[in-house]
């Protein structure tokens, strides 16, 4: 009789240890959510304004110290120029914006007398910084430091090649005292430029 409940007590026992091993045993799992924090991007704008005063420089368009403003009206052989302003109002932490001046569209009509008339612009400065900086392109201004807008003045440079008398013998002279219109094509563009390049 002990011999068959000793046999018993251990085949229940093996039982056991068979059904623990067959993976029956339970976990427990619990889910939980987080909000995720709003992104919020910056923004920038842009305007520009030429000035309508023009004053001569040299042949490399070196502004004159000081400046002889045009008074009595340019000649041929003459370089002159004016300034265009770019303020550029942004915020961002990694904003830097590139601010261009093309002024390659720019032509001078004048009955056909005044030609030639050419237009490049000159090396821009940074005349606001309020913490901002320009880039060693001259170009490109760090707004990640600026506190209010920063404007950069770009120079506008016209030259007024020395020509040859025209073919018909006459010396031009409905070029004299003429207004010479410009067409309007002056194009200032701000652009982010990206802040991994």
């Amino acid at each position: 009789m002990k011999r068959i409940t000793k046999a018993a007590i251990a085949t229940g026992g093996a039982a056991v240890l068979l059904l623990g091993g067959a993976g029956t045993l339970a976990y427990w799992t619990a889910n939980g959510s987080g909000q995720v924090g709003a992104l919020m991007s910056g923004d920038m704008s842009v305007t520009s304004t030429c000035s309508d005063t023009w004053a001569y420089t040299d042949a490399s368009f070196a502004p004159l110290t000081p400046a002889e403003s045009v008074e009595q009206g340019i000649v041929p052989g003459d370089y002159v120029q004016t300034t265009c302003t770019v303020t550029i109002t942004g915020q961002g932490d990694h904003l830097k914006v590139q601010a261009l001046v093309d002024a390659t569209a720019l032509t001078a009509a004048a009955n056909g007398k005044v030609t030639g008339l050419t237009a490049t612009t000159g090396t821009p400065t940074l005349t606001t910084a309020n913490g901002a900086t320009l880039g060693t392109d001259n170009q490109t201004i760090d707004m990640s430091t600026a506190t209010d807008a920063v404007t950069l003045t770009v120079p506008l440079n016209i030259t007024y090649p020395y020509g040859t008398v025209p073919t018909d013998g006459e010396t031009a002279p409905d070029a004299q005292v003429t207004v010479v219109a410009l067409d309007q094509a002056v194009t200032i563009t701000a652009t982010q430029v990206d802040p991994n390049a």
